[in-house]
């Protein structure tokens, strides 16, 4: 359905409205036709008998002639529709009427439609599109609905249902404008809306967040705490757990509530508070020092960028170009002209030492701005920021929530947004080639939503910034949704640096000589001026190329330099080059175990010779390398064993403290690991332990692995066999939890166990079998189901404790799942409940439930299955826990869709799902569910939305494969299918084998590739007999039969013999579908067209019914091809056309349209890539 402005024809959310096709408004007649027409379209598209219409005209009064007056009223509605454009619509069945206007010409229709869109939008996170949705959707409404009418009574229960869709769409509509910052503009809407509706908690939810946000705390509190008396007076309940849960935020201050300050007014009302003036970055300070030559578009670049961050914009840039380029100093000017306009400027220098989050941590330390801001900050800000405050020593008390580090990131961009709205922020990030992982993710997260008036620079030397890892994926995410400038610095030409040698040395440079200093530096800024540096004005007219008073490189002219100071300053600046970029005097003085007033005076010599700057970090006094090329110089010309001496040093220190920070202890086990034999192994492993918990706590999850896994080859040096064996267990678990390289996690644990198998210790080996297990089944790339229910056995074997025995049984229910191991998922799914149960855990019944539905669904008792699915959601919603929220309303929408063919139940499901306060925290649920809404919407054949949603989700998602289908690249789908699948067979993953034989075999059909489309068929209906998957089991013998039946008639009656014994009454919602075109195509082989005709008929039906655009087509095209062989070619031309409607419908890609040639048999082969050899 398009998004669009125009009103519907027939309106019903008010007084009852007709339209002409030119919008002028009908005419009704009397009261009776306006009611019978009120009725129809209550419910258009389903027949309504003569009976009911009576009954609902005139009820207990109506006499024997009602019915010959309702053909009257019949008579009066069809010339209301005639002269709305629609003179066939209302059509005589047997025994009733059925109304068939299109959707979009009903409101009520377009309502809750535009309603379900802005819902999904919403979960996605696309607020802007969700609020356009949903505003459009209650623009809709002009009052009660018929109230012209009295209402009537015969449409109460429809009309009750309406007003609760109409408060559930400004509950949605007001969550997006939430999200969007306008919390002043909704409090008087909330407020109306409480008012009149005091019971319904999720209003009374959005008018407290709307109240805080906007600095009511005590109003917040307020509506809470009458919500409460009034619930508890006259109910006799309690707040539920969202209404609860939100009065615990507010107290606490938390900043998930807070959100941002992105909305303009909050700005404008923000008194400007006095602010001290900053002190000047010291090495930008000092890069001023030098000329700027070259650089005037790329200045310009930023300077513009700049200046709509102060007229109240947001910017991103990317600075990147080879070592000693000049990116440090374009930054610098441009630094300087941020802080000439007041700004507050932070520097944020990368380093290599993995250290989460230092980078970001140090640069807000500095100056007295963040300090300010988190003076006035409520207390569970500064807790939330704890990996970035200096008094951050210990984690936030729900160190294991799930939904921590969201709470994190919206600590972070609440605190961004207060210094913004003191100032314009200008954060420069310097030498990003070395970023660490978390600071990546922070800059990843805040460049998608940074707030009004704030600017962030990266710059990074590339090479060899484009291997970098963490760097690729914060550039790329960056660039890719266009939220970045870029800009790549490239060698000055020989003009420019001229200019350069001219301001250096204050003389005119002969052509010659820049000539060969050219050639020399290759026009490199930074290597010129060293070069420069120590050459006298004089020698510039005898320099050549092989001159021995110019040095071969940079490293050698900082060398030359390095030789001119003394020992104990050249052991002072080395002892700085191991701490790190940025030095406090303090520390170094430890280090090396001297005097601040000493240390002083030894580094003076080494400022004067340009190797460090002073450079004035927070309170302290310090130094810092001016450029990363000097450091680097510094250091490899540092002795080994000096060095390793110093990083032993450096730990020693950062560990004296009796409580040391976070970062000191991971920065002390990076030193550690490079100090060689200057540390004791032991020692060592334990150190770099304590870092990846400490890292894991920071929820920086790629560092806690690094360090957790530096610390195994140091502990197999002399710690106990035990020890080594809880560590490769405790690595492998942090492995799981970051995502990161499952096989390396299975790995460690096979390790383990085979570690405490040889101990004798069969209580950890037990554990560590159930853990083994649950790897088996947690990603694809290590998917090993039978291998995973061995593992779960062995665990069993040990006996382990109830609460362990849950978990073996959950992870159980998983693999059985997986493998279409029905008996034992039953069986998982009956012993986690009677523990559920026993322990009267809900999260634990939630997760039972999970197994059980999955259980009914693959026996075929779709009413079962979804009664497990909504016991598991509600007590799920009980809890208030998105997390455990999504198991149910992931499975359920995979149940509708892909079993049952189901989409619109599954995307109902999905909406439940994402609509889950929070829910967006939990990165991969929310894909996962994401993922499965993009598929159902594929196939209902809403493709742009399809696309739309499917461009959010990781190149993992199987909504990316499916589109591939739908977009007409048949071979390409077939080929990745056919991986999929043996992938799936060699893991052992039947049910994803299942899945992806469906599509292959698809694929296939299309082709034209018949045999082979059945071959795989075959193949796969094993797995779903023997499972047993019995929907799948219907779903392959039906398509065996359709494809299969001009092959072999006998093969194909037998399939269709054994789906009719299965399929419910019911019908399995589309899946009907494919029964009764199994059965049509049978018919139509053995020579009985009518019963052909009759069975097309009700499978076009029914995926018209179930929304199932693809099939309904594929439905009218087999129909027509019965027709040209029955020697009717204007009934079957007719069909065609029929089907070419849908595909024009749904927008279907022009080889789609091809298949409606007159003279189809095969499919057109005309594709946009070549075609690829498909091995089923």
């Amino acid at each position: 359905m398009g998004e669009t402005s125009v009103r519907p024809r027939f309106g019903i959310l008010g007084p009852l409205r007709v339209s002409a096709p030119d919008g002028t408004a009908l005419p009704l007649g009397g009261r009776r036709p306006r009611e019978l027409l009120a009725i129809l379209l209550l419910h258009p598209h389903q027949v309504l008998s003569r009976e009911r219409l009576v009954d609902a005209l005139w009820g207990e009064s109506a006499t024997d002639g009602a019915v010959i007056t309702l053909r009257t009223h019949i008579g009066a509605v069809r010339r209301v529709l005639a002269a709305a454009g629609e003179p066939d619509a209302l059509v005589s069945r047997a025994g009733g009427y059925t109304l068939t206007v299109a959707r979009d010409d009903v409101d009520t229709e377009v309502f809750e439609r535009l309603l379900e869109r802005g819902q999904e939008a919403l979960g996605l996170g696309d607020h802007e599109r969700a609020a356009h949705l949903l505003g459009t959707a209650l623009s809709l409404w002009d009052g009660e609905p018929l109230s012209d009418l009295g209402p009537p009574d015969f449409a109460a229960t429809a009309i009750a249902r309406l007003d609760e869709l109409r408060l559930v769409a400004e509950e949605a509509d007001l969550a997006a404008a939430l999200a969007l910052g306008r919390h002043h503009d909704s409090i008087g809407r909330l407020q109306s809306l409480v008012a009149r509706h005091p019971f319904r908690e999720r209003f009374v939810a959005q008018l407290m967040v709307a109240l805080y946000r906007t600095g009511r705390q005590a109003d917040a509190l307020a509506a809470y705490a009458s919500t409460k008396e009034l619930l508890g007076e006259e109910l006799g309940l309690d707040p539920g757990a969202e209404l609860q849960s939100l009065e615990t935020a507010i107290l606490r201050q938390d900043p998930l509530v807070l959100g941002t300050v992105s909305e303009p007014a909050a700005l404008a009302s923000t008194t400007t508070r006095a602010r001290r003036p900053q002190p000047a970055d010291a090495v930008l300070a000092a890069l001023r020092r030098s000329p700027l030559v070259g650089r005037a578009a790329e200045l310009a670049s930023l300077e513009e960028a700049w200046r709509g961050v102060a007229d109240g914009g947001a910017a991103v840039a990317l600075v990147s170009g080879p070592a000693g380029v000049g990116k440090s100093r374009l930054i610098a000017e441009l630094a300087h002209r941020a802080a000439e306009d007041g700004a507050t400027v932070k520097v944020a220098r990368c380093d290599d030492a993995s250290l989460p989050y230092q980078p970001i941590a140090a640069a807000l330390r500095s100056g007295d701005e963040v300090a300010d801001v988190l003076g006035r900050a409520p207390e569970p800000v500064r807790r939330r920021l704890s990996p970035l405050l200096p008094d951050g020593a210990g984690p936030p008390p729900d160190s294991e929530d799930p939904g921590r580090h969201a709470a994190f990131l919206g600590a972070v961009a609440w605190m961004l947004a207060e210094l913004a709205s003191d100032a314009p922020v200008l954060i420069v990030v310097e030498d990003a080639e070395r970023i660490d992982p978390a600071t990546a993710a922070l800059l990843r997260h805040l460049s998608r939503s940074l707030p009004a008036r704030s600017m962030v620079v990266i710059a990074y030397r590339d090479p060899p910034g484009s291997r970098h890892a963490p760097l690729l994926e914060l550039v790329g995410d960056a660039a890719a949704g266009g939220l970045a400038d870029r800009l790549v610095l490239r060698p000055l030409e020989v003009d420019d640096l001229a200019d350069l040698v001219a301001q250096v040395t204050g003389a005119v440079p002969p052509p010659a000589f820049v000539d060969r200093l050219w050639n020399r530096t290759g026009g490199n800024p930074f290597f010129a001026t060293e070069v420069l540096r120590d050459l006298a004005p004089s020698d510039m007219a005898g320099i050549d190329d092989t001159a021995g008073s110019v040095p071969a490189g940079v490293r050698d002219v900082l060398r030359h330099r390095l030789a001119g100071l003394a020992r104990s300053t050249r052991d002072a600046v080395a002892a700085a080059a191991v701490l790190g970029p940025d030095v406090e005097l303090l520390r170094l003085a430890r280090v090396l175990d001297q005097p601040e007033e000493r240390l002083v005076e030894l580094l003076e010599p080494a400022i004067a010779r340009g190797f460090l700057v002073e450079s004035g970090l927070s309170w302290a006094g310090g130094y810092a390398f001016p450029h990363a090329l000097m450091r680097e110089a510094v250091y490899a010309e540092t002795p080994p064993p000096r060095r390793e001496q110093l990083h032993r040093r450096v730990a020693d220190v950062l560990l004296a403290a009796p409580a040391p920070l976070p970062e000191d202890v991971m920065a002390a086990a990076v030193h550690l690991r490079r100090a060689g034999g200057a540390a004791d192994p032991l020692e060592v492993g334990r150190a770099s332990l304590a870092a990846a918990e400490t890292a894991s706590r920071a929820l920086a999850w790629t560092e806690a692995v690094e360090h957790a896994e530096g610390a195994l080859p140091f502990l197999d040096r002399g710690a106990p066999p035990a020890e080594q064996a809880d560590a490769r267990v405790r690595v492998a678990l942090l492995r799981l939890r970051a995502g990161l390289d499952h096989a390396r996690a299975v790995e460690l644990l096979e390790d383990a166990l085979r570690r405490q198998l040889e101990l004798g210790d069969h209580v950890a080996a037990g554990t560590t079998h159930s853990r083994i297990g649950g790897a088996l089944c947690m990603h694809h790339s290590v998917t090993d189901i039978p291998r995973a229910l061995e593992h779960f056995d062995a665990a069993e074997r040990v006996r382990p404790d109830i609460a362990e025995r849950f978990h073996l049984h959950r992870g159980r229910m998983q693999a059985a799942m997986w493998g279409v191991r029905i008996d034992v998922l039953g069986e998982a799914a009956r012993r986690a409940g009677e523990l559920a149960r026993h322990g009267g855990r809900a999260d634990l019944q939630a997760y039972a439930a999970w197994g059980a539905g999955y259980h009914a669904a693959n026996l075929g008792d779709a009413a079962l299955a979804f009664d497990h699915f909504a016991a598991s959601w509600q007590a799920a919603y009980s809890l208030g826990d998105a997390y455990v929220g999504w198991l149910p309303a992931n499975a359920a929408a995979h149940i509708a869709t892909e079993l049952f063919l189901d989409p619109a139940t599954g995307r109902a499901w999905c909406r439940k799902g994402l609509a889950q306060p929070r829910f967006a925290a939990f990165a991969y649920p929310h894909e996962a569910v994401a993922d499965q809404l993009a598929r159902a919407m594929a196939l209902m054949g809403e493709l742009d939305d399809a696309r739309r949603t499917a461009q959010s989700l990781s190149a993992e998602a199987l909504a990316h494969r499916v589109l591939l289908y739908y977009d007409g690249e048949w071979e390409r789908s077939a080929a990745d299918a056919a991986d999929d699948l043996a992938s799936n067979r060699a893991s052992g993953n039947r049910h994803e084998e299942l899945f992806h034989a469906k599509r292959l075999a698809d694929s296939l059909a299309e082709l034209g590739e018949r045999d082979r489309a059945l071959a795989v068929l075959t193949e796969v209906l094993e797995v779903a007999v023997s499972g047993p998957q019995v929907p799948s089991e219907v779903w392959v013998r039906a398509r065996r039969a359709q494809l299969g039946a001009e092959v072999d008639l006998a093969d194909a009656r037998a399939d269709l013999d054994r789906c009719e014994h299965l399929l419910p009454r019911d019908g399995w919602a589309g899946l009907g579908g494919e029964v009764a075109l199994a059965r049509a195509t049978v018919a139509g082989t053995g020579g009985d067209t009518m019963a052909a005709e009759t069975a097309y008929a009700e499978a076009v039906a029914v995926f018209a019914q179930h929304q199932l655009p693809w099939r309904q087509a594929e439905a009218e095209l087999a129909w027509a091809a019965l027709l040209d062989g029955a020697g009717r070619p204007r009934d079957a031309a007719h069909r065609r056309d029929r089907a070419r409607a849908v595909y024009t419908a749904i927008g279907a890609p022009e080889r789609w349209l091809d298949r409606c040639a007159p003279t189809r048999r095969r499919p057109s082969t005309r594709s946009q890539r070549p075609v690829e050899t498909v091995d089923p």
